[in-house]
């Protein structure tokens, strides 16, 4: 995904990419150009081979990836305008600020959706593919496509870019409207994007393009479609810190009590063993001397 971070494998692939140009450079004309003349640019029309692949992703740059094609490894850079498709699925929490996304709804006047969103989609805006919040049905008739939405929330399409998600709410920016809407956990979201980032380790590919002959496994793309292996999630939520501490401690609060508890009390006396000697009250005292008086 775009928001990981690749820089020592951009790094590197780049860098291979790079080297790997020059030497071409090299063998077609003898010498590195940057505009290859006429007829280095003919010798290397000669040179060109075919490139057309299926395999699986091992790892993505920026413009460069490396995959295993028909069980062979590749090194291969994007050519400038190739054309790229990645599709797949991503669960709910994958959404984030940046990504554009398009679904449809019932649309009141402050831009809030009636019901929560059930389908949704990530996409690249296109010529083909605009941004916009296009009244359909009876919101077109009422309306018209140029006017805000009615009080009463009224369909619309909607394609825009995520601007922030607020209180599981995403708030959505395209031309002419800011919508709210809150997405369902178990959202069916679809990814239909260009932007090879979007690929991971193990997705499957087919991949078109070129190679110059005697610098196989070095090669250009100009075209690239990837289907994604497992859906996009979001990052895995951890239990706080402070929460964890609060529980150890608790713990060993419980710990050390019934640790207390199995001592003995030291400050209790310990009872004599010997028997208490019988004590005659003081009525039964005066009651013998009065018989030994008498007795006297």
């Amino acid at each position: 995904m775009a928001a990981r971070s690749w820089f020592g494998l951009v790094v590197a692939l780049t860098w291979a990419a790079v080297i790997s140009s020059a030497a071409q450079a090299q063998q077609i004309g003898g010498g590195y150009s940057l505009r290859p003349n006429k007829q280095q640019q003919q010798q290397q029309q000669q040179l060109k081979q075919e490139l057309r692949g299926k395999g699986e992703v091992e790892a993505v740059g920026n413009g460069v990836f490396k995959a295993v094609l028909d069980g062979d490894p590749w090194l291969i850079k994007l050519e400038k305008n190739a054309k790229v498709m990645v599709k797949g699925s991503a669960t709910a929490d994958f959404l984030m600020p940046g990504l554009f996304v398009k679904f449809k709804g019932d649309i009141d006047k402050k831009g809030k959706a009636a019901e929560q969103v059930k389908e949704l989609e990530i996409f690249t805006p296109s010529e083909n593919d605009p941004l916009g919040a296009t009244p359909t049905g009876n919101a077109l008739e009422t309306s018209g496509a140029k006017k805000a939405p009615s009080v009463v929330p009224s369909p619309y399409d909607i394609a825009g870019r995520i601007s922030a998600i607020k209180k599981g709410a995403i708030i959505v920016a395209c031309p002419g409207m800011t919508v709210h809407a809150e997405v369902a956990q178990d959202a069916k979201i679809k990814v239909n994007v260009a932007d090879l980032s979007f690929a991971s380790p193990g997705d499957k590919m087919e991949v078109k393009g070129w190679f110059l002959k005697g610098r196989e496994q070095n090669a250009y793309a100009s075209e690239v479609t990837v289907e994604m292996a497992n859906p996009l999630t979001g990052p895995k939520k951890k239990a706080p810190l402070h929460a964890a501490k609060s529980a150890d401690k608790s713990s060993v609060g419980a710990d050390a009590a019934t640790t207390d508890a199995k001592k003995p009390d030291k400050t209790a006396k310990t009872p004599d063993p010997k028997p208490a000697e019988d004590k005659k009250p003081d009525d039964a005292k005066t009651a013998d001397k009065d018989k030994a008086d008498t007795t006297k």
